[in-house]
Formats: structure tokens, C-alpha cells, sequence
């Protein structure tokens, strides 16, 4: 076999009921020429019986412990321990479509292109279908919306770990919102684009961590927000998001009268949070 030019990253973390779909879509993929690298954080044994069981019957898989918990470290980790020049993501719960590796790889031949994501396929506990996302696709569009909200689902990109190691990797204060944080500090160095497919299949069901607590993630994403915003260079729609995040991060008046302001500087900006936060598969596609 050719030397793999991606490594697929997969943290598997607790019980991980679904891991064996997730490995056996990997496997499937029409690029061959890939490693899949499972970084256990905190497994049960099950978990990690199974993965020995798929390492036996496929050369390509290997997995490493971390010694830190959290996914962050968790993904360093594995990267700093990939050799490839590409490196895509999907949970241990998630499903990617049998050619959404050898068509992120040729997407990311462009120079340009830091990180190309997809679509997503929502399904239930049982693998069925139920909605897809309308994710921005052009550069500009997703840069734009990152002021708003995170807009590149983590288990469907790929990047280039080059642009990675250059702006610092996951930092582990945004776990929880480690995706976001990273998109954002990536848009300032390359494009990120999303194709329009839907080229991975995400799992929704009752123990999923980042379906647990919306109010928390919420505010994990505006400290991402928070933080990132003195280092734009366009500040344009700048205020009114800052104007969004202090109403997130306050209550009663406060938050009506941040949220008042923010519409009287950018009513759209104002318009496309609100249905960004409740409707979240809906998205301007504009390119």
C-alpha cells in the first residue's frame, strides 16, 4: 500500500456503543491509502476490545492512550502523533459516506484551502435519517458567520495539519468548543469551505456530550467568541457581535439592552443569530 497522505482521528471516549459502525466506515473509504489513529480518553473496556479486534483484520489501524483527560489533549495528541499531511475527523459515533476522504483530498489540493468540511446527514439512535444542515460553503460566507456561531462541523473536515500546527492547535480552556475556537484562528490564515454534500452521517442520541446541555454550550461558544474578536482585523458587524455575546452572557434587562443595541447597529446579524441558536440546521448558503 501507498504511504497514507490522510490519518483519520477518531477520540473514543466511555461506553462508545457505536464505535464498530464508525471504524467499518472508515475502512470503506474508496482512498485506501489512509490510517485510522484512535486516541482512547477515558474508555470503557469494551471499547477498547473492540477497536483491538478491528487493529487485528486491518494493517491500518493503530491506537495510543492519553494520558490527559479531555478531548483536546485527546487531539493533539493524536496529530502530534500522525506522520500525513491531511487530517479528518469523526467521532466514534458518526458515519462518514463511502467517498468523503478522496473528495476532501481533492478539494485541498487548492493552496488556498486550509480546511474543507461538509454537509451533515442527522440520523437517530438507529442510523435513520431525519434532516441534513445548510451549512455556508464559500470562504467568505463561513468567515463571516464564525462572528455569529460555529457553522464547520467538527467530524466532517479535513485539514491541512501544516495551517494547523501554524496557528497553536486545540486549545484545551475551549474544551467543549475546541472546533470553534480552532475554525476561527484558522479563517485568519487560509479559507475554510464546506461542500454541499452531505458526507457524514451524524449521530444524534441520549448520551452524546455535546447534546447534554445546550445552555452550557452556548456559553462555551461565546467565551470562544469573546476571546477571539481583539484579534479580527475587519470590523465590520464586530460590534453587534460583541453586542450578542454580552447579552448571552447576561440575564433580564441586561440582556434585552445588549440585545436592543445590537439590532439597532446590525438588525441582520441580530436576525441570523437567532436563527442560528434555535433553528440550527438552517443557514444562509450564500457564497
Amino acid at each position: 500500500m501507498k504511504t497514507p497522505n490522510t490519518t483519520v482521528l477518531m477520540p473514543v471516549h466511555g461506553l462508545a456503543p457505536y464505535l464498530g459502525e464508525a471504524i467499518s466506515s472508515v475502512l470503506a473509504q474508496t482512498r485506501r491509502e489512509i490510517e485510522l489513529l484512535i486516541v482512547f480518553d477515558r474508555p470503557e473496556q469494551n471499547a477498547i476490545d473492540t477497536v483491538k479486534e478491528f487493529e487485528k483484520i486491518d494493517g491500518r489501524i493503530r491506537s495510543i492512550h492519553s494520558s490527559e483527560p479531555g478531548i483536546s489533549a485527546a487531539l493533539n495528541l493524536g496529530i502530534s502523533q500522525s506522520n500525513t499531511a491531511l487530517i479528518a475527523r469523526l467521532d466514534c459515533d458518526d458515519v462518514m459516506d463511502p467517498e468523503r476522504l478522496e473528495k476532501q483530498e481533492l478539494l485541498l489540493q487548492d493552496e488556498r484551502i486550509v480546511c474543507a468540511g461538509s454537509q451533515l446527514r442527522i440520523m437517530d439512535s438507529n442510523g435513520i435519517a431525519i434532516r441534513y444542515t445548510h451549512y455556508p460553503t464559500g470562504a467568505s460566507a463561513i468567515k463571516s458567520s464564525l462572528r455569529i456561531r460555529n457553522v464547520v462541523a467538527h467530524p466532517s473536515v479535513t485539514f491541512k495539519k501544516t495551517a494547523f500546527d501554524l496557528v497553536g492547535g486545540y486549545r484545551e480552556q475551549f474544551n467543549g468548543s475546541e472546533d470553534y475556537d480552532l475554525w476561527i484562528r484558522l479563517s485568519r490564515i487560509g479559507r475554510i469551505v464546506n461542500m454541499d454534500q452531505p458526507l457524514t452521517n451524524y449521530r444524534i442520541h441520549e448520551n452524546q456530550a455535546s447534546g447534554k446541555n445546550k445552555e452550557i454550550q452556548i456559553q462555551l461558544d461565546a467565551s470562544v467568541r469573546l476571546n477571539n474578536f481583539k484579534k479580527q482585523t475587519d470590523k465590520s458587524g464586530i460590534i453587534s457581535a460583541l453586542l450578542i455575546n454580552k447579552a448571552i452572557k447576561s440575564s433580564g434587562i441586561q440582556r434585552i439592552w445588549h440585545m436592543v443595541l445590537a439590532t439597532l447597529i446590525n438588525p441582520l446579524a441580530v436576525i441570523r443569530f437567532l436563527i442560528w441558536q434555535y433553528i440550527p440546521e438552517v443557514f444562509a448558503n450564500d457564497r
